[in-house]
This record gives structure tokens, sequence and C-alpha cells, in this order.
């Protein structure tokens, strides 16, 4: 029998199957609906099966068990999603022992900042910004604000660099941020000069179409192709 179609059936009689239970136990995350959905508690047989996955740890101990698990925080602690998830909705606060696994995911690391610290975590921003998609998130979410550190990064992802430009730049614009990408010069041009580059950013602009980075940005030939800003 499947674990999930026992799972079913013992969902339907509304009781603990103990005959049930060992095609349930084949799957840990069924086991972890079981216990909380038929047994209404903790199933001490499944939590070795569940310990051996951070996420199934983490779920168990916030629908099951309704606060901490000790036994499974070394085990959750490996994995950066299952620790950002734990602290934010088991402990509801700063996990410090997680943080040096939390810093290692870019993207996890804003969400611990965001959800958990509600704040900044500058211990962690250097990691987050070498990441363009996570520093664009961190200024949007974390900082609201333009983010000086991580706009090189940001600017080398072209998607990501008129997401940010739109999001968090919104018209402060200077001639130093314009120059880092053609996102940023197209945009200058348009909502700044609102025709022709300065000159040394018209060349900048030049430059970057032999770039081999840059030479294929859609925003040059927007550039280019625009008869008021030759």
């Amino acid at each position: 029998m499947k674990p999930r179609t026992a799972y079913r059936r013992a969902l339907k009689a509304r009781k603990r199957q103990p005959l049930l239970e060992p095609f349930i136990l084949l799957d840990p995350s069924i086991a972890v609906d079981y216990a909380e959905d038929v047994i209404k508690g903790r199933w001490k047989e499944a939590e070795p099966l569940i310990l051996s996955d951070p996420l199934l740890s983490y779920q168990y101990a916030e629908r099951v068990i309704q606060g901490r698990w000790k036994a499974a925080e070394s085990v959750i602690i490996a994995d950066p999603v299952a620790a950002v998830l734990y602290a934010a909705d088991v402990i509801k606060g700063r996990w410090r022992k997680a943080e040096n696994s939390i810093i290692q995911s870019p993207f996890w690391a804003v969400r611990y900042a965001k959800d958990v610290l509600g704040g900044r975590w500058r211990n962690a921003e250097k990691h987050i910004a070498e990441d363009a998609n996570a520093a664009n998130r961190y200024a949007q979410d974390v900082l609201g604000a333009r983010w000086r550190l991580a706009e090189p990064t940001i600017s080398a992802d072209e998607e990501i660099a008129e997401d940010y430009a739109h999001s968090v730049i919104n018209g402060d614009w200077d001639k130093q941020l314009a120059a880092m990408c053609p996102v940023w010069l197209y945009l200058y041009a348009k909502e700044v000069v609102g025709g022709k580059l300065p000159p040394e950013l018209h060349k900048k602009a030049d430059l970057m179409s032999f770039d081999d980075q840059f030479k294929h940005s859609k925003f040059l030939k927007l550039y280019r192709n625009t008869r008021k800003y030759q």
C-alpha cells in the first residue's frame, strides 16, 4: 500500500490506525501529515525518519510540536532554508547558532534579515552584495533605499538592473551611477536628460558597444535607434 493511501484511510477513520502505520512510515513527509492530522501530536516512532530531512524537521516542529525541537536543531541548521523558516516560525526571533549557515545563501540571508531581524544584517551584507538578485531584494525589502555597495553587482544583470532602477533608484540619478551599465545609461538619457547623453556618458555608451559584456544589450540598441538621443 502506498503511504498516501494509508494516510487517507486513517484520516477518513479519524483515529490512529496501527496496521496502516508501517506503510505511512515509508514516507517521512506523509508521517508529518499523519502526526498532525490523525495523531494530533508527536509520533515518536516517526521522528528518526523525519530527522533525516531539515525541511521536514522544521515542519514537524512548527506543525506538530508547535515549538522548538531541540533534537532536530543540528539537522535544521545545516539547511539555510529550513533554518530561516525555523527561526521565523518556531523560535520567532534571532537564531545566532544558525547564522553561519544562513549567510551561505544570499537569498535566504535576505529573508532572515527581513522576516526575523526586521532590519539590516550587517554581518551578511558582504555576501548578499555578491548576488545580484539577493542584493536587489535586500535594497528593496530591507533597506528601502539605494545600496551603493551592491550596485556594481546589480548593474551586471540587465533584468535586475532595470528592476532596481524602477524600484530603488526611482529617479535618484547621478552620472556616476548611470555610467555603470547600458540600462542605467538609457534610463538616464530618457528620464533625466530627455535627449542625447552628455559627451562623457555618450562616449561611455560607445565603448560599451564594443564590450563583450554589454554589446548585445537591448538598451544600447534602444539608445542608438532613438533619433533624439543621437
